[in-house]
């Protein structure tokens, strides 16, 4: 192994994907703006309540608007699952990171990219984000890297001419 190089032995526990994934879309002026209306909807429903109108009506109409959060976040927690359940996944994978490229590699595939390539590296609680697109990411877990492959891989990122936001 070269000192240069960074390997790494990949995981994919639902969990921290799902964390990284929302992470990855709560960057998006989409998820924002459902956020606002949400929060209008909220409003308008405890103006209603203020003023005493039909409260059977709009407590069995709050009840769908509560719980609105909680189905967009199970819908993308089963969205992770459905996708951690590719059987690419269930081969023996591993993170080639080197000064030139970032190199995911199974048994029967091999993806490369130069960092050229990438837009934005950003750090996040317990993952590095390196966005290939503003809307697609490769995920690396700090869980997955051993010994002193944390500071390696940051005084790499440090050194790329790239976007970045570490912590």
């Amino acid at each position: 192994m070269d000192k240069e190089t960074i390997i790494i032995k990949q995981s994919f526990p639902i969990k921290e994907y799902f964390i990284a994934t929302f992470n990855i879309l709560t960057n998006k002026i989409v998820i924002w703006f459902f956020g606002v209306i949400y929060f209008f909807i909220l409003l308008v429903f405890i103006l209603f309540l203020i003023a005493e109108t039909n409260k059977t009506e709009i407590l069995s109409s709050s009840y769908v608007t509560f719980l609105y959060p909680f189905f967009l976040l199970f819908a993308l927690y089963i969205g992770v699952r459905m996708q951690l359940n590719n059987p690419k996944l269930k081969e023996n994978i591993l993170q080639i990171i080197s000064k030139e490229n970032y190199c995911q590699k199974g048994e029967t595939f091999e993806i490369k990219y130069f960092w050229n390539d990438f837009i934005k590296i950003e750090e996040i609680k317990n993952s590095f984000l390196l966005y290939i697109s503003k809307k697609k990411a490769i995920i690396i877990l700090k869980k997955d890297l051993k010994d002193n492959q944390y500071n390696e891989l940051k005084e790499l990122i440090n050194s790329l001419n790239i976007k970045k936001s570490l912590k």
